[in-house]
């Protein structure tokens, strides 16, 4: 689940949800870091492959071109159930997806409302970087 404190139109995101979501973002931020991101997940079940040397230099030099490198990847390779991003990462996160489209809609476990994820995650960013709250992986 991705959540933040005090954000009072939460949604309900699972792990599979969430995983999903990345996968999907990486591509729509960058194709080929998408692919190289899936195979990146991939590679922890026992079906996947490792990036190769060249593949891993290929990966660096795509989020080189990000002004917000560093936060990029951790977004990328945090755990879905364990991680947190400052109020300035979310802010980060934020200007680097700006103008990332995505339809990825969902219906919220609980209410069954549907929603756009990308929108709402861009919504806990920002609200994150002016509540100054983390954002939590959890």
């Amino acid at each position: 689940m991705i959540s933040a404190k005090g954000y009072v139109d939460e949604k309900y995101l699972s792990y599979a949800t969430t995983g999903i979501f990345r996968i999907k973002l990486a591509k729509a931020y960058n194709e080929r870091f998408g692919e190289l991101y899936e195979k990146y997940i991939q590679s922890g079940f026992s079906f996947g492959e490792k990036l190769t040397e060249e593949e891993q230099q290929e990966w660096k030099d795509i989020l080189s071109k990000d002004k917000y490198t560093a936060t990029i990847h951790k977004f990328f390779t945090c755990p879905d159930c364990d991680a947190s991003f400052s109020p300035r990462e979310c802010e980060k996160l934020l200007v680097s997806f700006k103008d990332v489209k995505l339809d990825y809609v969902i219906d919220d476990r609980f209410t069954s409302e549907e929603f756009n994820v990308l929108d709402y995650v861009k919504e806990l960013f920002e609200f994150c970087g002016e509540q100054k709250v983390k954002l939590l992986f959890f």
